[in-house]
């Protein structure tokens, strides 16, 4: 296999930065305040509790079928 078209500059910034720099994150002007991942001008159900499965309206859904729902998660923490 053959890598084509990625260089890198004879200088580069990345090494001139500090890692005590924290990353830039981006915060939405739209508040989430129930924490159910839907902004709040399109959330339909303003008091759903944290950790429940929400549609695209901010509404929680009851999901049936007990043992055949797998869920998976994958999580990145800083050390």
């Amino acid at each position: 296999m053959i890598l084509t078209g990625c260089q890198t500059p004879l200088k580069s910034n990345a090494l001139d930065q500090s890692i005590e720099e924290l990353p830039i994150t981006s915060v939405p002007d739209i508040p989430d305040l129930d924490g159910d991942g839907v902004l709040d001008d399109i959330d339909e159900c303003l008091e759903t509790s944290k950790h429940k499965v929400v549609d695209v309206k901010g509404c929680t859904v009851v999901i049936e079928g007990g043992e055949a729902l797998e869920m998976e998660f994958s999580g990145f923490f800083h050390l």
